[in-house]
């Protein structure tokens, strides 16, 4: 294979798992939060077609929306805008006037399908952000963003809704960050993300022309329950531990063994963070010194996107300044010298869990 013909290849590739993303994050929205918000069943499926079929003129890696290997047909609660819909909030204030009530119906469902139309793009853009190890967050991927992720359309349909029914462009502002947070925390939910990942994985193996809403619900129930009894299997705690050694990990392993805890281990911070977005852990003692992303960059990445795990640093290095950084990045709880004493790294963890328990 020709150099091209290999970098062609990998753009296919990558474009194929960002529309997977895309549309199984749109798609999973559709089936929970409407399910969640009680809504009336809406007709939806997925519809197919293999990238690879499509004649070579009909491709262009600079605008990859405009085709899809998989799109989501359907899906919304409201097509079409009633007559009686003008440019304010509300015509009547009077609880008893029928037109009001039905305005606010309308404003409620609307505001459901730009919701799960933006966590469309939201979800690529956090697949986007896991293969390239870089944090998902909301101060780098706001609204606006969207647009680097196939997101136009969900953008344009957000604006017309808070132009339709906010008159002030500041009531426009805080509406859309509203719209944009739900979605934003809909994804970062580990049994959402978890449903995507499987549905997006589906998407990708399919050699139907046609994954139906039934289908979808069946993929995503199943990776919500799987996470749910991942949960409660971990009453309890749950240790991830980071090192590139493998003596050191086979070491941990062994001191841990007979504890009654739940121990992930990983050989470096990519890994690490891997095992973070599927699983619930407690505490997360890293290694200082390992190639690509060090201690501090792990743990720092790890306050950011997973706060309320205690992290503990590991660290043979003389160099206190390592240690510093690290204390300011990822905000440790503690760090420990390598070689450790067994008895006070259990001790550590027991007490960092009871603090945790109170």
């Amino acid at each position: 294979m020709k150099r091209n013909e290999i970098i062609e290849s990998s753009v296919q590739d990558k474009l194929k798992y960002c529309i997977a993303f895309h549309e199984a994050g749109y798609a999973t929205a559709i089936y929970l939060n409407n399910k969640a918000k009680n809504f009336p069943s809406v007709f939806f499926q997925i519809m197919l077609e293999d990238l690879n079929s499509k004649p070579e003129e009909d491709r262009d890696s600079h605008a990859p929306h405009e085709y899809r290997i998989a799109k989501v047909e359907g899906g919304r609660l409201i097509t079409t805008t009633p007559p009686f819909i003008s440019g304010s909030l509300h015509k009547s204030t009077d609880d008893n006037d029928p037109e009001a009530h039905l305005i606010e119906d309308y404003m409620i469902a609307f505001e459901a399908d730009t919701i799960n139309q933006l966590i469309g793009p939201l979800a690529e853009a956090k697949h986007v952000a896991d293969v390239d190890d870089e944090p998902f967050d909301q101060r780098l991927i706001n609204l606006e963003a969207l647009k680097n992720y196939g997101g136009d359309t969900d953008i344009a349909l957000a604006v017309n809704y808070v132009q339709r029914f906010f008159t002030y462009r500041q009531q426009q502002d805080e509406k859309l960050h509203e719209l944009f947070l739900a979605a934003f925390n809909f994804i970062n939910d580990r049994a959402n993300w978890a449903a995507i990942t499987k549905l997006a994985n589906y998407i990708l193996k399919s050699n139907n022309n046609v994954i139906s809403a039934e289908e979808v619900a069946s993929l995503v129930d199943e990776a919500i329950m799987s996470t749910e009894r991942s949960r409660i299997a971990s009453d309890k705690a749950a240790i991830l531990f980071v090192d590139d050694e493998v003596n050191v990990l086979n070491s941990l392993r062994r001191l841990f063994h007979s504890e009654h805890y739940v121990t992930y281990f990983a050989s470096n911070g990519v890994e690490g963070l891997r095992i973070l977005q599927q699983n619930a852990v407690d505490i997360v003692i890293s290694d200082m010194c390992m190639p690509e992303m060090n201690g501090a960059e792990f743990l720092a990445r790890v306050v950011m996107q997973w706060p309320e795990t205690t992290r503990i640093l590991l660290t043979g290095h003389t160099d206190m300044q390592s240690t510093i950084d690290a204390v300011n990045k990822g905000r440790i709880y503690h760090y420990c010298n390598k070689p450790w004493n067994n008895e006070e790294l259990k001790l550590l963890v027991r007490n960092v869990l009871e603090q945790k328990s109170r």
